[in-house]
């Protein structure tokens, strides 16, 4: 047992893994295509979004894709605990995700008619989610503050980063 000590100190000043989430929204006029705006935000990850990348590793599921992103008009305080939006408006299918190096690159995209009025959420879903709001474990969630009209579509490309 003389070696358990300098082994148990080295494990402990290891650097531990950080995972963050990047996310470019693109508000284009849907006419012309013309950039409205072009705004990048940064966020936290949910400790559910953890919790199921534990369990993976651990051999319990199979299924942690990021499958869908949402947009909702709730209000409230983000905080890593929330699993659910405040008030889904609208949920979609991700139009792209591939991993490259320690990144993941998600993309996602809201045609004119889909998720119209003041936009103060957005998150990624995965792990069992499905069209019907509050479904799957919520892998990341953001608090915005946009006007999306039916003349706009929204483009977000997203990247979730381990390092």
């Amino acid at each position: 047992m003389e070696g358990i000590e300098p082994m148990k100190k080295q494990i402990l000043d290891t650097p531990q893994i950080t995972i963050s989430g990047v996310h470019r929204f693109i508000f284009r006029d849907a006419h012309t295509n013309a950039i409205l705006e072009d705004i990048t935000y940064s966020n936290m990850i949910m400790n559910s979004c953890t919790e199921m990348l534990a369990t993976k590793l651990a051999g319990g599921s199979n299924d942690c894709n990021i499958t869908y992103a949402a947009l909702g008009t709730g209000t409230g305080t983000i905080d890593g605990t929330e699993t659910t939006m405040f008030t889904e408006l609208e949920r979609k299918l991700v139009a792209g995700i591939a991993a490259n190096g320690s990144n993941v690159e998600i993309s996602s995209y809201f045609g004119p008619l889909e998720a119209i009025g003041t936009l103060t959420e957005w998150a990624l879903f995965g792990q069992a989610a499905s069209s019907t709001p509050d479904s799957g474990t919520m892998i990341s969630h953001l608090s915005i503050s946009k006007v999306k009209t039916a003349l706009m579509t929204l483009s977000i490309d997203s990247t979730i980063t381990f390092s």
